[in-house]
């Protein structure tokens, strides 16, 4: 199990002012180790992650708290590998472009999918994490979900 301490930068040089978009940069490297625990460290025990659009039911749009957290990084980690890009930090605030391969992805017919993050912080944890969709991959995702004659 690792340590959050080892992998989280929660403070820039000589500053007491927190690096949000180190911060989201260094949860995006943690996502590439595949340590389950580490990326879950990263958040504070109520934090959510939102998916942009939602999927559709049954998955959740939603995941709050720990149980929840869990439940969707366990789903995605195999095989999971992120590249970002454009990391932009502002207060307690960050957001970036990423690109993630993932086998959930690749059964929605788009592997790899694109998009943003956002993140927010409370201290030098994660509150809340959103992932947008890219217009790109919804469409990969409908055409994909049209040839197999599900409903849209």
């Amino acid at each position: 199990m690792s340590s959050q301490s080892s992998a989280n930068p929660q403070r820039s040089g000589a500053e007491s002012a927190i690096d949000a978009a180190a911060i989201a940069q260094a949860f995006d490297a943690t996502w590439n180790t595949h340590d389950i625990e580490a990326v879950l460290a990263y958040f504070v025990d109520d934090g959510t992650i939102r998916l942009l659009p939602p999927p559709p039911p049954p998955t959740p749009g939603v995941y709050q708290g720990k149980e929840q957290l869990r439940m969707f990084v366990e789903a995605f980690m195999p095989g999971f590998q992120v590249q970002s890009t454009n990391y932009q930090g502002n207060g307690d605030r960050a957001t970036w472009q990423w690109s993630v391969s993932a086998p959930p992805f690749r059964q929605m017919g788009a592997d790899p999918a694109t998009g943003t993050g956002e993140l927010s912080l409370r201290g030098d944890k994660l509150e809340s994490f959103t992932a947008t969709l890219s217009d790109e991959t919804l469409a990969k995702m409908q055409a994909a979900a049209q040839a197999a004659g599900e409903p849209i």
